[in-house]
């Protein structure tokens, strides 16, 4: 499938983690959301950062530093999360010169299938994802 990969997984369920801690405006460390959720924490950090550059999340450097939302969780959807992590890779790769056309036919029709998922992806918020993890929870 287009968006089953560990990068844009990881990059969610972190997002998720953090949302659960809006509320406190509480610092997360990677590490915690690394144990929580059984993610590697060397590439969760890489993610995270990307997360920062993207202006999703913020970070706090120190031994009582962390992360947190940049912005509420409503304001932040799934697609957000994939345009930061997923665009920035592919836009290098299409961008090369040395493209034969067959590879620039493949990139059109990834840009294409894109539309549709763009769609979905805009529907869902973390604030969504939030109360729905909320009522599974319990």
């Amino acid at each position: 499938m287009l968006l089953e990969n560990a990068r844009m997984n990881h990059a969610c369920v972190a997002l998720l983690e953090l949302s659960q801690h809006w509320e406190t405006g509480e610092l997360v460390k990677t590490k915690d959301i690394s144990r929580e959720n059984s993610l590697p924490h060397k590439y969760l950090t890489q993610i995270l950062l990307q997360l920062r550059s993207a202006g999703l999340v913020v970070s706090v450097r120190g031994s009582r530093g962390g992360f947190r939302l940049a912005r509420h969780p409503r304001e932040i959807t799934v697609w957000d999360v994939f345009q930061a992590v997923e665009s920035t890779g592919r836009e290098r790769r299409e961008g090369k010169a040395g493209l034969r056309e067959g590879q620039r036919l493949l990139a059109s029709v990834w840009r294409e299938a894109a539309g549709g998922v763009r769609e979905t992806l805009e529907k869902y918020t973390f604030e969504d994802l939030r109360t729905a993890a909320q009522v599974y929870h319990i």
